[in-house]
């Protein structure tokens, strides 16, 4: 049997059940025919990777799959020297004295941020996907938020609104909105969503020319986390109740114009999971969503997020919130202490 003319479709299918994007790579390696059936976009959907906490200059970074339960350690030439945070999506925010950048490290797309001539930092809080629901076909999707402080006190100058273009960073829009560090931000269906973490209020702008065009009255919780969640937007509030035990409260906009409002998800999630980051890597708490149903051994309806214990030198834990029974269970911890909270997923592209 000449394995290189293997059924394409049968081909497909088995690329479907490669979890791991490590294994989807081996996978494409086999040889050439199986590689011009087998795109980079055609891999499955991907559990997140933890970052480990890193010191030195090296260029190696190691990264903990939840999936196949193994370490994989990459080379990175671009984070040699530098920090890196998670950002729940493809991306890598890369920081380095006042020099900031985005990486995937798997594809080694790069992009550094620009700095306003009149500030210290231009600061990414917000890196992923537009959803813009009326696409143009040259269109980008990838939208990066920006922050820029002033020199001396930090205080917040308009957001900036980015898209990589041919490898370099093209302005999209500046928000007239003065964003601090107590608030959220996220994209959804083209318009950015902002929440006050003090007042709960939710400020919505046009993506593509800054406009405001909605204010949202706040839930009757304070989030702690906004989330982009199969075509709903979400906001979760986390509370601690003693050693071992959390509370989560799921809310989902009602979207309906000038009378949106935010509502209690209380029948729970479906079979949607989510994941959410403790590193809150620039005072940016986040999150992203799964389908339970595309993972075998994970179970939807329910929460995933990471604490550390005490009791293994502080080794990083994975908890799950159920939000039927709304018990809290540790099912999952790496092989070894190092690991930090940050969430990564793994793409190729």
């Amino acid at each position: 049997m000449d394995w290189a003319e293997l059924n394409p479709d049968l081909l497909h299918l088995i690329s479907k059940k490669l979890g791991d994007i490590y294994n989807f790579v081996c996978f494409r390696a086999v040889c050439k025919n199986w590689r011009l059936v087998i795109g980079l976009r055609d891999c499955p959907p991907q559990l997140p990777w933890f970052l480990e906490y890193h010191y030195g200059d090296s260029s190696d970074r190691n990264f903990f799959s939840l999936y196949s339960n193994r370490t994989h350690t990459l080379h990175i030439p671009q984070a040699r020297g530098k920090v890196l945070f998670g950002s729940a999506s493809w991306y890598l925010f890369m920081h380095e004295h006042e020099n900031h950048s985005v990486l995937n490290p798997l594809s080694r797309s790069h992009f550094s941020i620009p700095k306003n001539e009149n500030c210290l930092i231009g600061c990414p809080i917000y890196v992923g996907p537009n959803h813009n629901p009326n696409p143009s076909p040259n269109e980008n999707d990838d939208v990066i938020i920006v922050i820029l402080n002033l020199d001396k006190n930090g205080s917040p100058h308009p957001l900036v609104v980015w898209r990589p273009v041919d490898r370099q960073l093209t302005k999209i829009v500046e928000i007239e909105f003065e964003v601090c560090y107590m608030k959220l931000v996220t994209c959804f269906k083209g318009r950015l969503f902002v929440v006050d973490k003090e007042t709960g209020e939710t400020r919505v702008f046009d993506v593509a020319t800054g406009d405001e065009v909605l204010v949202i009255p706040p839930a009757d919780n304070i989030f702690d986390y906004l989330i982009e969640a199969c075509d709903d937007l979400i906001g979760v509030v986390k509370k601690y109740i003693s050693v071992g035990v959390w509370q989560f409260d799921v809310y989902r906009l009602e979207d309906g114009g000038t009378s949106s409002h935010w509502v209690r998800m209380t029948s729970g999630i479906g079979d949607r999971m989510l994941f959410l980051d403790e590193t809150k890597g620039y005072r940016q708490s986040r999150g992203l969503c799964l389908k339970a149903s595309d993972f075998e051994g994970f179970r939807g309806n329910c929460i995933y997020f990471t604490t550390w214990s005490r009791e293994s030198q502080y080794s990083l834990y994975l908890g799950r919130y159920d939000l039927e029974s709304k018990e809290t269970q540790m099912v999952h911890h790496p092989s070894r202490s190092g690991f930090s909270g940050t969430l990564f997923v793994p793409s190729l592209y």
